[in-house]
């Protein structure tokens, strides 16, 4: 280590002209030397919470710096900490995935989280310790994501242990878990947390900026506070770059109406987020548990049958084509009492993610249509005279269902109180109870429903547009379909016909009226 290979030079190349210039302006702020090539720093007072740490993490930041400073010096015991040594730690916890200068750093590429975890509790032991068999208490995780939590601005136990609790689920010791499980249930649920935290301490050494601005709530919610945001932020890349998230359709203010919430997603051209609060009832002791579950749909959503005309010929295009919609990006989570989010990847390989019909064709409409449609189904059509059943005469909203959209893994209903539920297990997200009282199907009881568009007010302007155009078209449709009634010869005859005939008839009888009164 005391080799001039082991000494590296601060490599400017890895940043930007900008933020060399914001990286020298902070360390020389730090140890009030103007003179770069002098300055350093020897407490961890001079740091003046960096990085938003807390005195003690501040600490611990100091002790990283130091170590580093040795490393990259031949005398032992430095406590001066230079501008390199502050550069190459700086290169290491805003930079991803580049090979560094300081080879330590090469052998050791931690990620973000990692890094996080190795200043706030291992500064002392980097040589010595196998980092990733270490053993993390409870209360460290606690720590952990209390700092998580801090830096979008949000103190929340409730939201801790509710991610937590899923972290120690299925472990032995609920107290207690090796680091490395820690890492992977933390960065498989919270997948952009590596670059959370890249982006944070990005901002903040180059550009200032103390704290993550989440996307706010356009209204209050009935389900969720501001503070599960950050978890939802760190999980999902459009929430991260959303302006905003919109209230489309919320059951405590527009009622609980299938009608209704289909009108508020329709064409709304960009990802939503369906939140359902649901209460568990214990029997054996009567508690109630507040349960709030939800799922996540990244494309606009549209109706299988909104543009569906009543012909065998269409109808068997319409069973070739019929398709579930969404892609891998589509997920379903619960969020309290615990986190745990339900993706595609950890599937069996269905690509049925998510289906929408809002279509209820009424029997006394159309008994006659639908009655010939039927018969020749069994004919031309055979099994899926049930699924044209299914879909014309249920409204649904369904997300992981089955071939025949009988079955689905998170369904709500037309009936959205009486028939909603969830199930265990589907073959397209990956297994386990989205509520926690282990059965393999529950029926929701479904307190409020919350449907939140990820996006900005360009998307609630185009979804205004779709549904003028939508009423453009209706109009236009509803003029074409008078014109061709008066116009066609057939209720001509029958409409004037009968006119005509009962106008004759009238005739007839004031005649022969006229004719008795003249013989008295």
């Amino acid at each position: 280590m005391g080799s001039e290979k082991s000494k590296p030079t601060a490599n400017k190349n890895r940043f930007s002209e900008a933020e060399q210039k914001s990286l020298t302006q902070l360390f020389i702020s730090y140890s009030k030397q103007q003179d770069i090539s002098k300055a350093h720093i020897d407490n961890a007072e001079s740091l003046q919470n960096f990085l938003s740490f807390k005195p003690d993490l501040r600490q611990q930041f100091y002790k990283w710096l130091v170590i580093i400073q040795n490393k990259l010096n031949t005398s032992k015991g430095e406590k001066k900490v230079t501008f390199q040594a502050f550069a190459s730690v700086i290169e290491y916890m805003t930079k991803s995935k580049q090979s560094y200068m300081f080879e330590e750093f090469n052998k050791k590429k931690y990620t973000s989280l990692e890094i996080l975890c190795l200043i706030m509790f291992f500064v002392d032991e980097w040589d010595m310790i196998s980092f990733n068999k270490a053993i993390f208490t409870r209360e460290k995780c606690s720590q952990i994501m209390s700092y998580i939590l801090f830096i979008f601005g949000v103190e929340s136990d409730k939201v801790i242990n509710a991610f937590l609790d899923q972290v120690f689920k299925y472990e032995e010791n609920q107290n207690e878990i090796t680091a490395d499980h820690f890492f992977y249930k933390t960065q498989s649920t919270l997948q952009y947390i590596n670059r959370v935290l890249i982006d944070y301490w990005s901002n903040y050494v180059y550009n200032g900026i103390k704290q993550i601005s989440c996307p706010e709530l356009s209204q209050p919610s009935e389900i969720i506070s501001n503070d599960f945001l950050p978890i939802l932020y760190s999980h999902n890349s459009s929430v991260q770059h959303a302006k905003g998230l919109y209230l489309l359709y919320s059951s405590s203010k527009s009622g609980i109406s299938f009608n209704r919430l289909a009108f508020a997603i329709l064409g709304y051209n960009a990802p939503t987020l369906i939140l359902i609060k649901h209460k568990e009832v214990n029997k054996e002791t009567n508690e109630s548990q507040t349960h709030i579950i939800g799922a996540y749909h990244q494309e606009q959503w549209y109706s299988q049958l909104s543009n569906l005309h009543f012909s065998i010929k269409k109808l068997k295009i319409f069973f070739k084509n019929i398709e579930y919609q969404g892609d891998s990006q589509t997920y379903l989570f619960s969020l309290y009492p615990t986190y745990r989010t339900f993706n595609s990847y950890e599937g069996q390989g269905s690509t049925n993610y998510a289906y929408l019909n809002n279509r209820q064709i009424e029997r006394s409409k159309y008994k006659v249509g639908l009655g010939k449609i039927q018969i020749n189904l069994r004919v031309i059509l055979g099994k899926q005279q049930a699924i044209l059943q299914q879909l014309f005469f249920t409204k649904l909203q369904g997300f992981g269902g089955n071939e025949e959209f009988n079955s689905f893994r998170f369904w709500v209903d037309d009936d959205i109180q009486a028939n909603s539920y969830v199930k265990s297990e589907d073959k397209t997200f990956g297994s386990g109870c989205i509520v926690s009282n282990g059965r393999q199907q529950t029926k929701l009881d479904v307190q409020c429903l919350e449907i939140w568009g990820i996006g900005s007010e360009e998307n609630l302007q185009a979804q205004f547009e779709y549904r003028e155009n939508e009423r453009r078209e209706i109009e236009k449709m509803r003029k074409v379909d008078k014109k061709a009634m008066w116009d066609n010869g057939f209720n001509k005859e029958m409409f004037f016909g009968k006119l005509n005939a009962h106008q004759a008839q009238l005739k007839e009888e004031i005649k022969r009226e006229d004719e008795e009164n003249k013989e008295k």
